[in-house]
């Protein structure tokens, strides 16, 4: 299971994690060292949290807020690559009509959940939520289809795609994204009183997904004491090489957080055609 394999990254041996990758990832043809030298030396390293501190934003770039509620206890979804954006902009309609937002101008309708959503000045309400992607096209087309839910500052849109690497969303593409999410974040954190905790929607089977979302786990852990709940799109059976890579390479960073829901993204497939 992912949780076992995951506690094997962090207690295991060298050899019971080479024998454990290759039994999981049967349709990968070849295991090779440099994978596993990469996968143990990131389960392995000594992570001790750093002080950093955070640079005030400018107040023009932030919203005007409604002093009013200034109370409040805020839980913050980050949307992160391809998979995570879209099941974002369907996630988010569906909180709006459920919290009796009107989805088509985000006006108030009903009793919206402070939790959830941030009410600006004006009457209107902002998803505490951001989306961030280094493929422009997937930002692009989310803001076609929720432009009026989703704040322009709250949507981190990358240069170029990391092609479905690991190591291009982590350590190229990645970095300048990070940039900006950072910036997002920091943003979304001092809108509430209080920080409850992040949710991590993405699939660790592209090379955005595993990579970017690796450089954000960083940042929550360095900067913020709050828990962390993981939603996670792993790959089916019938995966590419790179994405079980890249699904391995990011299991260490998966495992540090407070609480994971994981899904099989073949699963999900499978119901999908059966129930819809």
């Amino acid at each position: 299971s992912a949780d076992a394999f995951a506690s094997l990254l962090l207690s295991g041996s060298d050899d019971e994690i080479h024998e454990k990758a290759k039994d999981r990832f049967k349709k990968v043809e070849v295991i090779n060292d440099w994978a596993i030298a990469s996968l143990l030396e990131a389960a392995k390293a000594p992570r001790k949290p750093k002080t950093v501190e955070a640079t005030p934003l400018s107040e023009s770039i932030v919203p005007e807020r409604n002093l009013g509620n200034s109370s409040s206890c805020g839980l913050i979804s980050i949307h992160i690559g391809q998979c995570g954006v879209q099941l974002g902009t369907t996630l988010w309609e569906r909180y709006a009509r459920d919290h009796g937002i009107l989805n088509d101008d985000m006006e108030q309708g009903g009793t919206p959940s402070p939790l959830l959503f941030d009410e600006l000045s004006w009457g209107r309400y902002a998803p505490r939520a951001i989306l961030a992607d280094t493929d422009p096209s997937t930002i692009d087309s989310a803001m076609r289809i929720g432009k009026d839910v989703f704040s322009v500052l709250n949507c981190v849109r990358g240069a170029q795609c990391s092609s479905d690497l690991f190591t291009r969303g982590r350590y190229e593409v990645g970095r300048e994204a990070m940039k900006i999410l950072t910036t997002s974040l920091r943003r979304q954190a001092e809108a509430c009183d209080t920080v409850s905790g992040f949710h991590l929607i993405y699939s660790n089977a592209g090379g955005t997904g595993s990579g970017l979302t690796s450089l954000l786990c960083d940042e929550l852990r360095d900067n913020f004491k709050s828990p962390t709940h993981h939603f996670t799109v792993m790959p089916g059976k019938s995966c590419s090489s790179p994405g079980a890579y890249n699904s391995v390479l990011s299991f260490p960073y998966l495992a540090e957080a407070s609480l994971a829901t994981i899904f099989d993204n073949s699963t999900l497939y499978q119901l999908c055609e059966k129930k819809m």
